[in-house]
Formats: C-alpha cells, structure tokens, sequence
C-alpha cells in the first residue's frame, strides 16, 4: 500500500501457533495499526485464539458465535489510550 491514508483505520493481524502441543499450545500474534502503541512489547497475560476472536468482533462491533469466543475477554495491553 502506497497511500498512508489508506491504513489509517487499518489493523493488521498476523498470528500463528510456534508449537505442535495440543496441550499446551504456544501463539505468536503481531498486531500492526493506528490504534496499537508504537513501542514493541510482550503481553504476560496468556491469551489464546479465542481472545484474539473476541479483540476481533468488539473491534469491529461483530456479534459472537455462541462458542467459546462467548465467554473470552478481549486482548488488552497494546492499544493506544
């Protein structure tokens, strides 16, 4: 993308598991956009892909699918206040 304006509202998503543990899976998320700090981080608190479901469908103001993503709480920690 060569239009800045174009990213402007723009959130980037990459997320992928670093293990092959069922039990204990292991997941790597990079978030890019206008709203997320500008300092890189890590988050303490464990999240798994139904928190990152639940960042996704409040953020874009989606409903839920009656599943696990019902009861998961959004990632927290990284946005701009």
């Amino acid at each position: 993308v060569t239009n800045p304006a174009q990213l402007e509202e723009t959130t980037i998503i990459v997320s992928t598991t670093s293990n092959s543990s069922t039990a204990k899976p292991e997941m790597f998320t990079l978030i890019l956009g206008n709203g997320v700090s500008t300092a890189g981080q890590t988050i303490a608190t464990p999240y798994h892909h139904y928190n990152l479901l639940k960042t996704i469908e409040e953020g874009l103001r989606l409903g839920h699918l009656n599943q696990n993503d019902l009861n998961a709480v959004p990632m927290q920690g990284f946005w701009h206040e």
